[in-house]
């Protein structure tokens, strides 16, 4: 996971084109790997998601032009809520402002602060949330 959003990551730095199929097929690899809390794996054999492999996705994404909190990039929670990769990485957060690795390891780490830190600073486009009041707004 850290590998692919590193790559797509180096790529837009290249001015790759935002549009091609192997693009596309990267931003479903992310959206497949999501557990239901959001957040993403480094490996197939991780039993939960980790904030350095959900922020080097997340900044890869944007930097394609794609944004980590529209679909595909969500999952539904254990309790019904949708979780983006954003909501993923507040999630590490402690109470000191610093990151932590894994959710079931509190404890923050160097690495997740420098990879965590610079995804949630990222230029974000401007948010509108798809419902049926900016329905209209959708369709201009």
């Amino acid at each position: 996971m850290d590998t692919t959003g590193q790559t797509l990551s180096g790529l837009a730095a290249t001015g790759y084109s935002p549009y091609g199929d192997d693009v596309t097929r990267a931003g479903m690899f992310i959206a497949g790997w999501q557990f239901p809390n959001g957040s993403l794996a480094d490996r197939t054999t991780a039993t939960a998601g980790n904030s350095n492999s959900t922020a080097l996705a997340a900044a890869g994404l944007l930097d394609m032009g794609r944004d980590p909190r529209d679909p595909p990039y969500r999952a539904l929670g254990t309790g019904g809520e949708l979780m983006s990769l954003l909501d993923a990485l507040l999630a590490f957060q402690e109470d000191s402002g610093a990151f932590m690795f894994r959710l079931d390891a509190p404890e923050n780490r160097l690495m997740a602060v420098f990879d965590t830190v610079p995804a949630l600073m990222a230029n974000y486009p401007a948010y509108q949330p798809a419902c049926w009041t900016n329905l209209p707004l959708m369709m201009k």
